[in-house]
């Protein structure tokens, strides 16, 4: 049998805090080496990494406009599926401290890197009830860059190798580096909080089966609701299945969710009004609530459903009962993953597989935990030996967080924007641009200049995603923007219709002339009459790279407003 190392750490005293303590501060340390960095290389406290702008434009329209709800950037007042949670509270506290609206990517990294840990810990906690191996099993989730995405064991291992051996200098290929990470922002950084203290609650509740502690667990329920639809979802298909295979344990997961579906019924019915105005267009392009195309469908996961059978097998085999919500949570996030195959709604299912993700991976190391505890002898050079391989696993884990930011081209990219937009704009004696102006040209100034000036930009790579955008208005928008651009070719333009295609509809299998077809009979209106799309959209500044020649419809009612260094700012005067 497994027995902890003793120590002056493990008096009473300590137990708990001690552990919980160095969770949170390994959270820290992953979480915020990028920041750290972004405020070296920038010099502005930001979060850079992958559609946190889409976010923070998201966030703006609270910061700037309307603190009590958030709305499309892409159009005043414009829908949103997300909820206000996620945002309001983060961009209240910016707002109070006097910080900028770029801030509020460090108070949600703030959130979640403490959120998750602490929740991590309590979650191993409370199934094996040894606060060092909970500690230990924690740091490691959080170390691994693979603990939220579905990418081979040796991944970390080799990624590490290739960044410090094989191209220890300059730009290193880490591809596929997952996207959906615990420290991804907004999800699931803001979600996996709620979801550890959830399960820790569960489980209290069903030990208990009264008092507080089934009320706490039907409100925790209710509050998903107002976080995250594909959360809130995983969870109540994830009760009902633990009410059905928990039969000693049915009323507890049915009371939690008659209180959670009480509470979170007025979501529900918000969103089923959202959807009831918002575009068929744009629900059809973004093949929400509809079909997508074949190469978008999921294939079974094999890995995870031998997995997790294995996993329940032994939970019955073994009477061990008190996994079931854990394991039902897992098996829920590959049935919603997989819906698609069944139901022929896409609804970006994967959400669901993201989620299920790092559940699958807490219950096999909880289960490996106690297969290990009746069958392994603690030996005393564990004392030195885990303790040092989990340091240099942690370590890994923060070079890699730094390594992709520093040395891909994508990160390397980002940062090198930001650093350049702020030495452009954000320093003493530039005037701040007109605020709620309609911004064209670079999408690498327009996605910038929408969080700290308080712009919205005319096309950009989340209008695509807009709900409040019709298919007409997006051809339109995209056009009009290549057009301010400078884009004069038409070979040229089709090449990034077809691009904006690829990446804005889910639900065609390929890009086909029918569907340029539209983008190119728009773009020869544009080029035919610039000056009506121009005031359709009123559009005022237009951001153009130093290095490209100023466009000829700059010379007729445009004024240069900045002329660089890096980009040219122009100003339509009426």
């Amino acid at each position: 049998m497994i027995a902890e190392p003793r120590g002056k750490l493990l008096s009473k005293k300590n137990i708990a805090g001690w552990p919980l303590f160095c969770c949170v501060l390994a959270g820290l340390a992953l979480s915020f080496t990028p920041i750290v960095i972004a405020r070296l290389r920038t010099g502005m406290w930001t979060l850079v990494q992958p559609e946190i702008e889409y976010y923070l434009q998201i966030a703006g329209q609270a910061y700037y406009n309307h603190l009590s709800y958030i709305s499309d950037p892409s159009v005043p007042d414009g829908i949103i599926f997300y909820p206000w949670l996620p945002f309001g509270p983060a961009v209240a506290l910016a707002k109070a401290l006097g910080l900028s609206l770029f801030s509020v990517g460090p108070i949600w990294m703030l959130f979640g890197g403490v959120g998750t840990s602490a929740g991590l810990y309590f979650v191993f906690w409370r199934f094996l009830g040894r606060p060092w191996i909970a500690a230990g099993l924690a740091i490691f989730c959080l170390s691994s860059l693979r603990f939220s995405a579905l990418v081979p064991l040796n991944y970390q291992f080799d990624a590490i190798m290739r960044g410090l051996l094989i191209h220890p200098y300059g730009k290193v290929d880490l591809s596929p580096i997952p996207i959906w990470e615990w420290r991804r922002v907004v999800d699931p950084a803001f979600d996996l909080p709620f979801l550890f203290v959830q399960i820790v609650v569960i489980s209290i509740a069903r030990e208990r089966q009264k008092g507080i502690s089934v009320l706490l667990s039907g409100l925790l329920f209710g509050l998903m609701f107002y976080i995250y639809f594909y959360m809130w979802t995983l969870v109540t298909v994830a009760l009902s299945l633990a009410m059905l295979l928990d039969s000693t344990r049915r009323k507890i997961y049915a009371q939690t969710l008659l209180i959670g579906i009480a509470l979170g019924a007025p979501e529900v019915v918000h969103l089923f009004r959202l959807r009831a105005v918002a575009s068929t267009e744009a629900l059809t392009r973004f093949a929400a609530f509809s079909a997508a195309g074949s190469e978008y469908l999921p294939g079974l996961p094999w890995l995870s459903i031998i997995a997790i059978g294995l996993m329940g097998l032994w939970i019955w085999s073994t009477a061990t009962f008190e996994l079931t919500y854990l394991w039902s949570l897992a098996a829920a996030g590959i049935v919603l993953g997989c819906s698609p195959l069944l139901t022929g709604a896409f609804l970006h299912a994967y959400h669901w597989t993201w989620l299920m993700l790092p559940v699958r991976m807490i219950l096999a190391l909880i289960v490996i935990a106690m297969i290990a505890r009746e069958r392994v002898r603690w030996v005393p050079a564990f004392n030195w030996a885990l303790p040092s391989l989990l340091a240099i696993y942690l370590i890994g884990g923060i070079y890699l967080t730094a390594i992709t930011l520093t040395r891909t081209e994508d990160g390397a990219a980002k940062i090198e924007n930001y650093a350049r937009y702020r030495s452009q704009r954000l320093v003493p004696g530039v005037s701040p641009l007109a605020p709620d102006s309609v911004i064209a040209g670079d999408d690498r100034f327009s996605e910038l200049a929408t969080i700290g000036e308080n712009q919205r930009a005319l096309s950009g790579v989340f209008l695509n995603a807009s709900m409040s955008v019709d298919d007409s208005m997006w051809r339109s928008r995209f056009s009009l923007n290549a057009f301010l651009s400078g884009t004069t070719d038409r070979k040229e333009f089709e090449r990034a219709a077809s691009l904006e295609l690829e990446t804005g509809l889910w639900n065609a299998p390929k890009i086909t002339p029918e569907l340029l077809a539209p983008f190119m009979s728009t773009y020869d209106e544009v080029v035919r009459y610039p000056s009506k799309f121009i005031k359709a959209f009123a559009v005022r500044y237009v951001a153009l790279p130093i290095d490209r020649p100023p466009p000829l419809y700059l010379r007729s009612g445009w004024t240069l407003l900045q002329p660089g260094p890096y980009w040219q700012l122009w100003e339509r005067k009426d």
